[in-house]
């Protein structure tokens, strides 16, 4: 039940909504199912569970498990963001590739200052040498 005081020790300071029956075991966030603790006290419960046979990590895996079992589609944020960190730098090497082969000559360090003093963005020295890694141009003295 949502209230305005911890339920264990009446606190009205750093609420929060503990689960009875956690989501993944199938307990859903109706009031029926919750109870106001302080953020100490809800420290202490979890503390407790985690001293007998709660394990954060299987249960984690359990609720995961069961989402998945239901048909749910679940999907790794890293390895969303990872693909469009790799389109973006595909573009940027697309866009970059004519000045990159015109500055091949330079260190990275003195072609990113050059490719930004022409207007074309701040780029790392790191940046520019990963981009000439990646369009496979020789690196400076080979």
């Amino acid at each position: 039940m949502k209230l305005k005081f911890c339920v264990a020790c009446g606190s009205a300071e750093d609420l929060q909504h503990h689960h009875l029956v956690p989501r993944a075991e199938g307990g859903r966030n109706e009031s029926t199912n919750l109870i106001t603790l302080c953020a100490g006290c809800h420290f202490k419960v979890h503390d407790r569970q985690m001293n007998g046979t709660y394990n954060f990590s299987k249960r984690t895996k359990a609720g995961l498990a069961a989402a998945k079992a239901k048909g749910k589609k679940l999907r790794s944020y890293g390895k969303v963001l990872g693909k469009k960190k790799a389109a973006a730098a595909k573009a940027r090497d697309e866009a970059t590739k004519p000045v990159l082969l015109e500055l091949w000559h330079l260190s990275a360090r003195a072609a990113a200052a050059e490719m930004e003093r022409r207007g074309l963005g701040r780029l790392s020295y790191k940046t520019v040498a990963r981009a000439r890694a990646r369009l496979g141009l020789p690196k400076v003295g080979s």
